[in-house]
């Protein structure tokens, strides 16, 4: 399925060049779709993904509703477009350049009401009906299995997952409320949720790092990354999703899973998760 199709529209006007050596680096998002008169919200719009996110939908002409746990949108982290790091600044310049609304919104998402009454509040303000949710906020960190701390285990599963559920339930009530066309929500899992990530320690070894105190722990040597909090709440988004897209029908939303590549504050190239059903 191609990105077009799973925001639900039909790619149009797509042009099909050889790329060469003077092959433009970056291509507007405008020149292969339309968003026109849709708000899509983004969550995790201040990290990497999102920011870069929230760029491609202003470029395909949608209004943004941005939400992130930050307090303002001046305190936006940078994120990496190619080589230069993305701002805040960028992304109202483009909305500008557009016509396009972006807004800013704190909200913690794992707390049902807050994330309801934020949501609620930015699309009854929005100019045109909620179409589409991009879900990318997460959180995450590695340390070793054996002496993870539980608290910590569970705010990471209370963020990525059930925060992923209260988001796509939050938006979903909304479309069902305001009557509108379907919409279709993107939620970002990662390849932590399908396999373990293997790296190895690219400084000394014993410099100190989570990998290098998870191998000198384990007697049976480096076989993954110290991230089983994180990776099981990954694989717990595949599922829900799978299950989302199984049980909401129209006129609910379809929903994607994407596979962020597990990278980190850039936006990787997505992979379709081929075990979700979309509508």
């Amino acid at each position: 399925m191609t990105v077009a199709e799973a925001m639900g529209e039909t790619a149009t006007n797509v042009q099909h060049t050889h790329l060469g050596a003077n092959a433009p680096t970056e291509i507007n998002a405008r020149d292969l779709f339309s968003l026109d008169h849709r708000t899509i919200i983004v969550t995790g719009a201040s990290g990497g993904m999102g920011l870069t996110v929230v760029k491609a939908i202003l470029q395909f002409s949608a209004d943004v509703i941005a939400v992130d746990c930050h307090e303002a949108a001046s305190s936006a982290q940078e994120g990496m477009h190619y080589s230069r790091p993305l701002r805040h600044q960028d992304l109202q310049r483009i909305a500008h350049e557009t016509n396009t609304h972006l807004t800013y919104h704190h909200c913690d998402i794992s707390n049902l009401e807050s994330t309801s009454s934020v949501f609620g509040d930015a699309v009854s303000r929005a100019r045109y009906p909620l179409r589409g949710l991009v879900h990318c906020a997460a959180i995450g960190w590695t340390e070793p299995s054996i002496n993870f701390p539980i608290e910590e285990a569970q705010q990471i599963v209370e963020v990525n997952l059930i925060g992923t559920l209260i988001c796509a339930q939050a938006a979903a009530t909304l479309v069902l409320k305001n009557g509108g066309p379907s919409a279709s929500f993107v939620l970002i899992a990662g390849m932590s949720g399908y396999v373990v990530n293997k790296v190895r320690c690219v400084r000394e070894q014993g410099c100190g790092c989570a990998f290098c105190v998870s191998r000198s722990n384990s007697p049976y040597g480096a076989r993954g990354t110290p991230n089983a909090a994180y990776a099981a709440s990954k694989a717990g988004v595949h599922q829900l999703t799978r299950n989302l897209a199984s049980e909401w029908g129209s006129p609910c939303p379809q929903a994607k899973a994407k596979d962020n590549g597990g990278g980190g504050g850039g936006l990787n190239t997505a992979r379709e998760n081929q075990n979700a059903r979309s509508f």
